[in-house]
Formats: structure tokens, C-alpha cells, sequence
């Protein structure tokens, strides 16, 4: 059975969404209509940044709006929200998916990507998503379910996410 979902008039913010996993969730939140906007560390005259707007049109007739940032840094997640609200006016969906693997071992950087700046992103987005009855998608990996220890930088710190996630005061009543 077939279903259309219609995001018009709402406005999503998918972290990491230039390449690979994140692109495809920017292009199916187009196609059923919402303006998207697209967080990532890829500066904006890059092919691969300007390949993803691209694609990302191609599937919907909407809105496009990137914003380069690196959300390894705490001021970097606030100031997303803040160009967002300025651009848009409101925050319908937040689709934390950005991620890194913690190259060289870089247990820091993982952790502030993985799992910080979803935290600090939503604490500052949480007044708009409350506003539109907005959503948060948290984008993770298999390996927080069967560790991979080639990816162990990445799978404890997606680990921590799930924890977050699931004490975070919205699942207050589902774990009372």
C-alpha cells in the first residue's frame, strides 16, 4: 500500500546532509515538500557541497538553504539554530545525523560530534520544536547494538547518544 507524506509549509534541519545517508533524508524531506535546510563542514563552493544542493532540488521544488559549520564546536550548534530561525522564521524537524569516525583515534572529536552536538542543537532548537510540535530524528549506527571495534570510536559515543535520547525529559513519560 502506497502512502504520500505532505511536509509542505515545514521546515527541516538535517545536520551532515551533503553525502551519503544525510543526502537521502534531505531528498526525501523535499520530495514530500518541506524547505530544507543543510548543515555540514563543507565549505559551500565545494563540488560535493554544491553536488548535494543540486540533488537535493532535483527532488523537490523547494527551499535550499546551507549552512557550513562545524559542530565540533558548542557556539557553532547555537549559532546553526540561530541563522536557521533567521532565515526560515521556524524549525519543524531536526534530523541530528551528522557524524564522524574519530580519525587517528581522536576520541574528542567523535564525542563532540557524535553526541554534543546533538545535545547542544537540540537544547537550543527545543523552544521552535515545541512551538510547531516539531519532531528530532537521531540518526545512529548498528554498532551501538553489536560493537565493531574497527569502529569503537564511534560506536561508544553513538552509544552515549541512545542513552541521552532515551532520558532526555521528551521520553520522560514513556520511561515513567
Amino acid at each position: 500500500m502506497a502512502y504520500t507524506i505532505d511536509l509542505s509549509n515545514q521546515v527541516a534541519l538535517v545536520t551532515g546532509g551533503i553525502q551519503g545517508i544525510g543526502l537521502g533524508v534531505c531528498k526525501t524531506l523535499a520530495c514530500a515538500g518541506a524547505s530544507i535546510a543543510v548543515c555540514d563542514i563543507l565549505s559551500e563552493d565545494d563540488p560535493k557541497t554544491q553536488k548535494g544542493i543540486g540533488d537535493i532540488k532535483k527532488a523537490g521544488d523547494v527551499k535550499v538553504f546551507y549552512i557550513k559549520k562545524d559542530l565540533a564546536a558548542q557556539e557553532q550548534c547555537y549559532e546553526v539554530i540561530d541563522v536557521l530561525i533567521e532565515e526560515f522564521g521556524r524549525l519543524d524537524i531536526f534530523v541530528a545525523n551528522a557524524g564522524i569516525t574519530g580519525k587517528d583515534n581522536n576520541w574528542d572529536a567523535a564525542y563532540n560530534v557524535n553526541v554534543k552536538s546533538v545535545y547542544y542543537c537540540y537544547e537550543k532548537a527545543k523552544q521552535y520544536l515545541v512551538q510547531s510540535q516539531g519532531r528530532i530524528v537521531i540518526m545512529s549506527t548498528a554498532s551501538v547494538i553489536r560493537a565493531v571495534r574497527v569502529y569503537r570510536n564511534i560506536s561508544a559515543p553513538r552509544a552515549g547518544l541512545t542513552r541521552l535520547r532515551d532520558t532526555s525529559p521528551a521520553n520522560a513519560r514513556r520511561l515513567a
